[in-house]
């Protein structure tokens, strides 16, 4: 996979240190703030890496929408295979994909990883493991099977496309939302791989019906 195909991506964020909201740092200091639709129409002409910077500044300034700070708590448990001993753990994810705008005109916006790790640090979050991924879908009120665009999809007039497409999807259901694309992902193929500049991703969605996984090392 090319680096600009990497754009495709959709990023969930995870939160250990932080309880049923996520503070942002500089929440206010974007006035006045711009909608989704604006952010796409300024972006128009960008060339990817002018776009990736442009998001990255918004989102850092906190020009998000406020429903993204209300964290979702996924309960998990793992058996010890050694003292078979149940371990449970709690952690918190955005309700939905990383998105810039306000709440009533947002739209999700897709970074290259380096600008998601980037945000991610400033926020001590860290983008999830494909068991992770397993969880939140499981956990998801809102499961969506995933439209892949195919034509021009690094563009972005095809990113401001598929938002709008999953939103028709999603008819105003509320709630975690889970398979409309895959996720950048922790992995240690990386580390395994003789390769650089590498991206693992994964997702989790339906199939004819039936849940589906995949995971892609780029």
């Amino acid at each position: 996979m090319g680096m600009n195909r990497l754009f495709i991506l959709l990023l969930i964020y995870v939160c250990t240190g932080c309880q049923h909201k996520l503070y942002w740092p500089s929440k206010q200091s974007l006035m006045p703030h711009k909608t989704g639709e604006q952010f796409y129409l300024d972006a128009l002409r960008m060339q990817w890496k002018q776009r990736d910077s442009f998001a990255t500044k918004e989102i850092l300034a906190g020009n998000i929408p406020s429903f993204l700070l209300h964290l979702v708590p996924i309960n998990v448990t793992a058996v010890d295979s050694t003292t078979r001993k149940v371990n449970r753990a709690t952690y918190y994810v955005l309700p939905d994909y990383l998105s810039v705008g306000g709440n009533n005109n947002w739209a999700r916006v897709p970074l290259t990883p380096m600008a998601a790790q980037q945000i991610a640090d400033s926020l001590d979050c860290f983008l999830p493991t494909r068991k992770m991924v397993n969880d939140i879908y499981h956990a998801a009120k809102v499961k969506l099977v995933p439209v892949p665009m195919y034509s021009h999809r690094d563009s972005t007039i095809t990113m401001w496309q598929h938002h709008l497409i999953i939103e028709g999807q999603r008819k105003q259901r509320k709630g975690l939302i889970a398979g409309i694309k895959k996720d950048v992902v922790i992995s240690d193929l990386l580390a395994r791989s003789s390769k650089t500049n590498r991206v693992a991703i994964y997702g989790w969605h339906l199939l004819n019906g039936e849940p589906y996984s995949q995971k892609t090392l780029n």
